[in-house]
């Protein structure tokens, strides 16, 4: 009688290599891209296209909803830049485009946001905190990389709002920058030109060890330049004069 013979499941085949064995390429500046969280407002793309609801968060990448304004985003921020997103004003349209993005530095850090330059031309300067921060549930999940929340204009009280929590509320308490998980919302409001929404934050709880471990080596990994930001919201062409 012949003997029947049980195959492994394919889920037990021994795997041949560890995780260290397959390495990891050099890398750079150019092969890692932070995506933003971005609030859907009047004017944005993924809105006029009707892929999106005003009011919603999505990833400005892959347009991933993350959030809305009835449901808030967590977040657990790690790192802020401070730079000035500067644009010049087109003529005869209503439209800023966009010229360049300079670092805030004690030298700069008194630019007017408007002024006329040489040529005539409207220059507006909007200064802007990018706080660098991770989700909860992505850390959860296992694989989190950062994203990245702008705070300007008429949001631009509470990024300082949070830059205080980070740096100064955290410190003296002994605790670091990511020491707290912020719940990330908005506020409709209105003003000539129409309903937009405003970003704001409170503090949601206190971070895991495992959500501080993450979130410092991403830390590391932006210290060490390896990352690069989509800034197609701003450098793409035009600037929303809207919000």
């Amino acid at each position: 009688m012949k003997k029947d013979v049980t195959k492994k499941p394919e889920t037990e085949v021994a795997v041949k290599a560890t995780l260290d064995d397959w390495g990891v390429p050099e890398v750079s500046s150019n092969d890692i891209l932070i995506p933003k969280i971005l609030v859907m407002q009047g004017l944005s793309e993924l809105l006029a296209e009707g892929h999106a609801q005003i009011g919603e968060f999505r990833d400005s990448v892959n347009g991933d909803l993350l959030g809305s304004i009835d449901k808030p985003v967590e977040i657990i921020p790690f790192h802020c830049d401070k730079v000035w997103i500067i644009s010049k004003k087109v003529q005869g349209q209503g439209r800023h485009d966009y010229v360049e993005t300079v670092p805030v530095t004690r030298e700069n850090e008194d630019w007017l946001w408007q002024e006329m330059d040489s040529d005539g031309t409207e220059i507006r300067r909007d200064r802007t905190m990018n706080f660098y921060c991770l989700l909860p549930k992505h850390i959860e999940e296992g694989g989190a990389m950062p994203y990245i929340v702008s705070f300007n204009r008429t949001s631009s009280r509470n990024g300082k709002k949070l830059f205080t929590q980070m740096f100064i509320t955290n410190r003296q308490a002994g605790k670091v920058p990511p020491a707290k998980v912020i719940s990330l919302f908005g506020k409709r409001e209105k003003n000539d030109q129409g309903t937009f929404i405003v970003k704001d934050v409170k503090t949601s709880r206190d971070s895991t060890v495992k959500e501080v471990n993450a979130c410092f080596d991403l830390y590391k990994m932006v210290q060490a330049g390896k990352t690069k930001v989509d800034n197609t919201d701003v450098s793409g062409g035009s600037v929303s004069d809207q919000f």
